[in-house]
Parts: structure tokens; C-alpha cells; sequence
């Protein structure tokens, strides 16, 4: 799972991933260790929360534990690293990989 999302974050792909079955278009920025729990986790960017999901905004930042997801889509959109993203993520300990 890992080397698809660092595939992903490498092309700057945008992803549906399935989790908590419920499906969600990323744009995924970051993989690595959590700080808290040593867990892989995704960093990410909600192009599409659902409805239920969406913390008073449709698009946002957020964070998502890898073994977590259940399945990843390939979309054909790509995406721009967006001006409000922090490489340095104080949420990550080890990274994977990142945009």
C-alpha cells in the first residue's frame, strides 16, 4: 500500500482510496511514521469529503492511517502542490516519502 501512495505522491496523482468504507478523493502529499502511534500514515489533501466527514468544509487537510485503507483508485487528474502545504509535517516522524 505504501509504494502505491509514494507512486502517487511522486506523479502528484490524484486518489480515491476506500476507508472506513466510505470512498475519498485525495490529493496525497506525505507517508510516514506517525509521532504518536509509529503507525504508516498518509498525509493528504480532501478534494471530496463526504458529506458526514467534511469538519465544516469540503476540501481540507488530513491525516489517514495506512493500514486503514482498504483499497486504492488511480484517477487520471493530477495536481499541483498546493501553497498551504508544510514538508514538515510535526505529525510524522520517519517519512516515507512526500511531495
Amino acid at each position: 500500500m505504501t509504494t502505491l501512495l509514494c507512486q502517487a505522491i511522486q506523479q502528484r496523482q490524484v486518489i480515491r482510496i476506500r476507508y472506513n468504507n466510505k470512498w475519498r478523493t485525495v490529493e496525497p502529499y506525505l507517508v510516514g511514521r506517525h509521532n504518536d502511534t509509529d503507525k504508516p500514515t498518509l498525509r493528504a489533501y480532501y478534494v471530496d469529503a463526504p458529506f458526514e466527514d467534511q469538519s465544516s468544509q469540503r476540501q481540507h487537510w488530513r491525516l489517514f492511517t495506512v493500514a486503514k485503507i482498504e483499497a486504492i483508485e488511480q484517477t487520471t487528474s493530477t495536481f499541483r502542490i498546493r501553497a498551504d502545504y508544510d514538508p514538515v509535517d510535526d505529525n510524522i516522524l520517519r517519512v516515507d516519502c512526500r511531495a
